[in-house]
């Protein structure tokens, strides 16, 4: 995971974030990948590196790291070593599993994630700008579902039935979706 020519540039984003007092798990909880738990080892001796995942990974949308020995030292000499990672896409995602054989290809972690890029709420031309709540909600998680009613932004066009009009990316796939007022819209990059 770190080499020699990396460890400057790993220790600077640790102090930098040591200085902002700002910890993975909490840059994690504004969405994208939380490291749940990482081991390193065969199957009868181990290390925890979750630390170090977590740091190389909280908070984005995808990360790599090497198995090796580089991450919590050599747990089991002269043995081929597995890295296993369990972690979230956001908030409110399911637990993923990946594993990668020391020597081999770095272990790829990644999310897709939501991107909210408009919606706009009403009907017959009248629409109030719904984008900041949404994106609130949803931005950089894996799915969401959003109540579609007057909460959005207001009452745009009174007694009458409105609709959401959703813009959305999926690392950078453009999606739309539309919804009828009293219901709810499943957006998803699964």
């Amino acid at each position: 995971m770190w080499s020699k020519r990396s460890t400057p540039r790993v220790l600077g984003v640790l102090l930098l974030l040591a200085a902002m007092a700002v910890s993975p798990a909490a840059l994690a909880q504004e969405g994208g990948i939380l490291i749940s738990q990482a081991n390193y080892g065969s199957d009868s001796r181990g290390c925890d590196p979750t630390a170090a995942v977590a740091q190389s990974c909280a908070g984005r949308t995808s990360c790599s790291v090497a198995a090796s020995n580089a991450l919590c030292g050599d747990p089991d000499p002269g043995v081929v070593k597995k890295l296993k990672v369990v972690f979230r896409c956001g908030r409110r995602s399911s637990d993923r599993i990946v594993e990668a054989l020391e020597h081999a290809a770095p272990l790829q972690i990644a999310c897709t994630t939501l991107n909210i890029q408009a919606v706009a709420y009403g009907d017959r031309g009248a629409f109030c700008d719904a984008t900041s709540p949404v994106s609130s909600q949803c931005n950089r998680e894996e799915s969401c579902g959003v109540a579609v009613n007057n909460s959005l932004c207001g009452d745009p066009l009174p007694n009458a039935v409105k609709v959401a009009h959703i813009t959305f990316k999926c690392n950078n796939q453009q999606r739309f979706l539309t919804a009828q007022e009293h219901t709810s819209a499943s957006l998803s990059c699964r």
